[in-house]
């Protein structure tokens, strides 16, 4: 991504309170913004941090489903909409 893309980009995510990770197509982190990162802590007990892959982020069980909707969106059509339970640190959904 060349760099006046990633400002922009960094600019819409930090400014945003809507959950937000954007991915590469190897399925890397390249962006998460404050919202997702507290979000992913509170339920999920960890953050998301640019680098991470894919696998890092998603719920192992749900993992298939986000890789197929990434592989889907890179090739230009709507990867539709992925309902995930997510587990907390102490096992509540």
């Amino acid at each position: 991504m060349d760099p006046r893309t990633r400002q922009i980009a960094e600019n819409f995510f930090s400014g945003n309170e809507t959950a937000l990770i954007a991915f590469d197509r190897g399925g890397t982190c390249v962006c998460a913004n404050a919202a997702a990162s507290g979000l992913l802590l509170r339920y999920m007990g960890r953050s998301a941090e640019p680098g991470m892959s894919l696998s890092e982020i998603v719920p192992p069980d749900d993992y298939p489903e986000f890789q197929n909707a990434l592989g889907s969106s890179f090739a230009g059509h709507p990867p539709g909409r992925i309902v995930s339970i997510v587990r907390g640190p102490d096992g509540g959904e």
